[in-house]
């Protein structure tokens, strides 16, 4: 492990955490489970009396969504802010935030699936480095993994500093053939990012590796989004290609091995390095990374190296 400081003010027990939805709502008693699992990491938390409220889709309305995100960013007496979960919504925040000035001090920014978004537009536009990690809803409810939940408490903590990913795998002859490439890793779920091409926070890719995760995603659909990426000049300088985890939540849905050949084919078709890897995405797993952090690729020993300086 490598031991330099870190750039974020790790947690520290007894730090008050913001939590927000942006987009989805919650089931009945999330918040209590929540705030009892904020409790066994010695953790407080500080809620919105609007953070739900009545609305089509989301957990609340735009208007309320943004206010309470942006009492969160604002909060001085919080130190981070842990999104409840994903689900859809968030996109629909990005105009009001573009009208805002970046708060003064940078809080640690957790979530993930349509969180996307909002990691996107903080790391691009306000030079933030938001954690790409598990949302409370899935903490609350104990669906993830107790070492994952370890080690993630580890580094939000400051007790380690770089996660290592093994066993990669290289799906074209760019891959095959690499030494090592160091970059920002940037990404998330593939969808979300597929949405924001040609919007003023499409993602920029250029001398970065790219992560890409998915959940219940038909092949085809899967197979458009990357051809979309390729047409919009959304590859032309990018480093490499990690494909994580493209999971599905029954038997009946998954199409995982007619996904690998989706994956092989798109692979054949670019001249970039493109690799299968697992433990990040919508699974039981999935350990943090920091979006725009530096990460070191390492080809012929087929890892990955995420720190959080």
């Amino acid at each position: 492990m490598s031991h330099f400081p870190l750039s974020f003010q790790p947690l520290k027990p007894g730090d008050v955490i913001s939590v927000v939805a942006p987009s989805y709502g919650s089931e009945e008693g999330l918040l209590e489970k929540v705030r009892s699992f904020l409790k066994s990491w010695d953790l407080k938390m500080k809620i919105s009396c609007d953070i739900f409220g009545e609305d089509l889709l989301y957990a609340n309305s735009d208007t309320k969504r943004f206010e309470t995100l942006v009492e969160a960013l604002y909060d001085d007496t919080t130190k981070a802010i842990w999104c409840l979960q994903g689900g859809a919504g968030c996109k629909r925040l990005i105009p009001l935030l573009e009208k805002i000035e970046a708060p003064a001090v940078e809080k640690i920014f957790i979530g993930l699936s349509d969180i996307t978004a909002l990691h996107t537009f903080f790391h691009q536009k306000w030079n933030w480095k938001p954690i790409h990690a598990s949302p409370l809803r899935r903490l609350g409810l104990g669906i993830f993994e107790p070492w994952a939940i370890d080690e993630l408490k580890e580094v939000l903590f400051g007790l380690k500093n770089e996660i290592q990913f093994n066993d990669l795998v290289a799906l074209n002859s760019y891959a095959q053939n690499l030494e090592i490439i160091t970059a920002p890793i940037v990404g998330g779920n593939l969808a979300v990012l597929q949405y924001s091409l040609g919007t003023n926070w499409q993602i920029q890719t250029n001398n970065k590796i790219l992560l890409l995760e998915d959940v219940n995603e038909k092949p085809y659909r899967v197979a458009e989004y990357l051809e979309h990426f390729r047409q919009a000049n959304a590859f032309k300088e990018i480093k490499a290609l990690l494909l994580a985890d493209f999971t599905y939540d029954t038997p009946e849905q998954d199409q995982s091995a007619l996904l690998q050949e989706v994956f092989k084919k798109f692979a054949s078709e670019v001249q970039f390095p493109v690799f299968r890897m697992a433990d990040i995405g919508h699974g039981p797993v999935s350990r943090p990374f920091m979006v725009g952090g530096p990460a070191i690729l390492y080809g012929e020993e087929q890892k990955l190296i995420c720190s959080f300086p």
